[in-house]
């Protein structure tokens, strides 16, 4: 398996961050942002929102994103106040495919 160069820690350009935030208010308003995103919900409700923002290359772009969440999103999904794209993204890959973690 060809491991993928990940981008460095840092800023991360506005367009992934919104597409991110895109992606899961489109998932909420379909019903499924509370099943992935919030711990003991629906699995596969989670991977099928993982896998939209992976389509997208959102997770990569910002698996070491340390620009902050906004303070409502991070309230809206059950976020630490001041949570980076980092952890929302690996939060989310977690949730969605934890037998992916580690690589």
């Amino acid at each position: 398996m060809t491991r993928i160069d990940l981008p460095p820690a840092g800023h991360a350009p506005g367009q992934f961050r919104d597409a991110l935030i895109e992606v899961l208010w489109t998932s909420r308003h379909l019903g499924l942002l509370e099943e992935a995103v919030f711990p003991g919900q629906h699995r596969q409700a989670a991977l099928n929102l993982y896998e939209k923002a992976r389509r997208q290359r959102l997770i990569h772009k910002l698996w070491n994103c340390t620009d902050i969440v906004p303070g409502h999103v991070c309230e809206d999904l059950g976020l630490a106040p001041g949570s980076t794209y980092a952890q929302l993204v690996q939060r989310l890959r977690h949730v969605a495919a934890p037998e992916l973690e580690g690589q």
